[in-house]
């Protein structure tokens, strides 16, 4: 009997990735599909933009320090803020962004 060698895959690194951009008194904001966990989905619509949201950068920033995370924050000449995490850090700016979410449920239509 031959034995067979098992590999095993390294579970890809979550990434968490947005983009917000001001519109108005609000911001829109853009998902990258890439990684997202499942209970943040639904705060998106089929596009996976989410608008309007109040979002707070110093709050992120606090909340991010206080969960002793890190992650990358670009501003666009136009005003736009692109967020990005990896790893755990992924999952700390993903439960900010669900409380971010919390005073609205966007509807998804059925899927045909």
């Amino acid at each position: 009997m031959r034995l067979k060698a098992v590999t095993f895959e390294p579970e890809p690194t979550a990434v968490m990735n947005v983009f917000c951009s001001r519109l108005g008194d609000a911001w829109r904001v853009y998902l990258n599909p890439d990684w997202v966990p499942g209970y943040l989905l639904r705060s998106f619509d089929e596009n996976l933009e989410a608008y309007p949201v109040q979002v707070d950068f110093d709050d992120l920033d606090k909340y991010m320090r206080f969960h002793h995370t890190d992650y990358e924050k670009r501003v666009s000449n136009f005003g736009g803020v692109e967020l990005t995490a990896r790893g755990d850090d992924a999952h700390a700016l993903a439960a900010w962004l669900s409380t971010v979410f919390a005073s609205g449920e966007r509807v998804r239509p059925k899927q045909p």
